[in-house]
């Protein structure tokens, strides 16, 4: 079976002045960049959220972070186990905002047992006589692998560098030892340990979430009760050439949901990217909500629709930001091919990125229509001198139809005549590696794009670097990737 943790959030409304490492005041985004990642990729049988999901527990505003926290922790797509660190509050009121878990959750052949341990001196615990009790009542009356989950680590003294323990270790893995529990999970420690092997116990400690490089854990438990770890970073790789992000959303979004530069810009600098170019949609800055949605600027052309115009607003508040970042648009077109943009205002951005969002046809069960109409819109996009051709082939997707594969090449060919990039986008969209594979063999320049509405998508580049690394160019970036430099 396969466990996900996530452990130590320390969620906090303001920076830690004693422990600056701690970034508590981004808990939330970088618990829903966790989440996000485990619902689509890794989908785990069971998350175990370690403890210390706050960073005070007097804080006046505790239970609303915690409730904030829960809100997001309903997001996970499998069972929960959260415990209560040293941090949280006492486990009567933790146990009134959360489900406390039962005293055994089988899951996939997998017995846990969650313990709630006293604090002793020194961030030290210990486990009570009735838990050691408990430990070997539910342990012998399960015919399988046995995990015990709990917030401080537990090891034989002397085995790791972590300075918490139990201060009745020793007992605690007799116990284990001879009633079958094989694995011991924890938190606590910051730093975290990988799996460490005593008389056939295993013991693992996660690092925090709330350092970088921001992990959680994925274990995976066979029949034995055996575990293999791996662990996962919320920040990009330490090895890679400088990055950047071309296509991330403001708070002028029609469809953005809690962006705020200043917040993109801290979160792009703790994850490891080099620069962002906040690149927003023009025709949602120009025209109403209502217009933009029903596509009027299309058969209208820009000129035709009343306009609300916001693009000032957004130019002022580049100015008024500091950092490093490029500017963009995200530029769709009418059905002349005509930016839904005024040039002079595009001419006064670093990144032009052209963008398909609607085919404008009767019958999309026509399949050979959808490919044509897609076609001759990609071909008016790339035509009005764009940068990026944004999330290729998406459309196919929103439509429900196949990718069509025979359109591989006659796209990439098109690319490379107008000296247009292909993003890598997987906002609702799976990208096909063979695509991308056609246009480098093109000479088709690639470029990463979030497309972030929300601050936890910013520098999420995880699967475009998996995907790079599957076709073979993980190591060979900054041959394909384009780069545009600042104005």
């Amino acid at each position: 079976m396969k466990l996900a943790v996530i452990t130590d959030l320390h969620f906090s409304r303001q920076d830690n002045v004693q422990l600056p490492d701690r970034v508590g005041y981004f808990a939330d985004i970088f618990l829903l960049k966790a989440i996000q990642r485990l619902n689509r990729y890794i989908k785990p049988d069971l998350l175990f959220i370690g403890g210390d999901l706050i960073n005070d527990a007097n804080d006046d505003d505790a239970i609303t972070m915690l409730e904030e926290l829960k809100q997001l922790i309903n997001l996970i797509e499998c069972p929960v186990i959260i415990i209560p660190g040293n941090h949280d509050p006492a486990p009567d009121l933790f146990y009134q905002i959360f489900e406390r878990p039962l005293a055994a959750v089988d899951i996939n052949g997998v017995r846990f047992l969650p313990f709630i341990d006293e604090e002793q001196p020194g961030y030290n615990a210990i486990r009570s006589q009735s838990d050691l009790a408990k430990m070997r009542q539910l342990a012998q009356a399960f015919n399988g692998p046995v995990v015990s989950l709990q917030h401080v680590p537990l090891f034989k003294q002397g085995t790791t560098a972590s300075p918490a323990n139990y201060t009745n270790s020793a007992e605690i893995i007799s116990i284990m030892r001879d009633n079958g529990i094989t694995l011991a999970v924890s938190g606590h420690y910051h730093t975290g340990y990988d799996i460490i092997d005593y008389e056939g116990i295993q013991s693992v400690t996660v690092p925090a979430c709330c350092e970088a490089p921001f992990c959680f854990m994925e274990i995976d438990i066979d029949h034995a009760g055996r575990a293999i770890t791996t662990t996962h970073k919320l920040s990009l790789p330490d090895n890679l050439p400088p990055l950047t992000d071309y296509h991330i959303h403001t708070h002028l979004a029609y469809c953005g949901e809690n962006m705020d530069m200043l917040k993109t810009l801290q979160i792009a600098q703790l994850t490891g990217l080099n620069r962002v170019s906040f690149s927003e949609h023009a025709g949602q800055l120009y025209l109403s909500n209502e217009d933009y949605w029903s596509s009027a600027y299309f058969a209208k052309g820009l000129a035709g629709c009343n306009l609300e115009n916001r693009m000032n607003d957004f130019l002022t508040a580049l100015k008024a930001t500091s950092g490093n970042f490029l500017s963009g648009l995200e530029l769709d077109t009418d059905i002349n091919g005509n930016f839904t943009a005024f040039q002079a205002d595009v001419d006064q951005v670093d990144v032009k990125i052209g963008a398909l969002h609607a085919l404008h046809i009767d019958d999309f069960d026509d399949y050979d229509a959808v490919k044509k109409e897609f076609m001759y819109r990609t071909e008016q996009i790339v035509k009005n001198n764009v940068d990026i051709l944004a999330h290729p082939f998406r459309m196919f997707r929103r439509c429900n139809l196949p990718t069509a594969p025979e359109l591989y090449e006659p796209v990439a060919k098109l690319l490379k005549a107008t000296n247009t990039a292909a993003e890598i986008n997987l906002h609702t969209n799976d990208p096909d590696p063979e695509f991308l594979l056609c246009c480098i063999n093109h000479g088709v320049k690639l470029s990463f794009g979030s497309d972030s509405h929300n601050l936890y998508e910013v520098g999420e580049l995880h699967q475009h670097l998996t995907i790079m690394d599957s076709i073979g160019y993980l190591n060979r970036l900054d041959e394909v990737l384009l780069n545009i430099i600042p104005k």
